[in-house]
């Protein structure tokens, strides 16, 4: 009888620890990829939409060539600034947790004349 407790017992170890896993998995994988090349010329921003729903915790990555300083903005539906990440010369990989879901990123050039940036 003491080892069928066990055995139970390391089977609902086995099954916690599996459902763990698969739970940080869910969390952290992107619910909404946006994969993009977009030429950007000072003064003129880039505003993308983004398909609905979309997590108030946003992963991005950005390079840019040449390496010039961008601004990334997240608005939402109205239009209003949620919020921005000024992004360094060599570009960024993070993620960011917004007050509320954005409808759309606003990619702005800081410097320069133009570049090309991979999002």
């Amino acid at each position: 009888m003491r080892a069928k407790q066990i055995g139970i017992l390391g089977f609902l170890f086995f099954l916690l620890s599996f459902l763990v896993g698969l739970s940080g998995i869910y969390y952290k994988s992107p619910r909404l990829v946006l994969e993009k090349d977009i030429s950007l010329v000072y003064g003129s921003p880039e505003l993308l939409t983004l398909a609905s729903p979309v997590s108030a915790k946003i992963y991005y990555k950005i390079s840019c060539k040449p390496s010039l300083s961008t601004i990334l903005s997240f608005l939402d539906k109205n239009g209003s600034l949620i919020s921005s990440v000024n992004l360094s010369k060599e570009g960024a990989a993070d993620y960011i947790l917004l007050a509320r879901e954005p409808a759309n990123v606003m990619l702005n050039l800081n410097e320069g004349n133009s570049t090309t940036c991979h999002l």
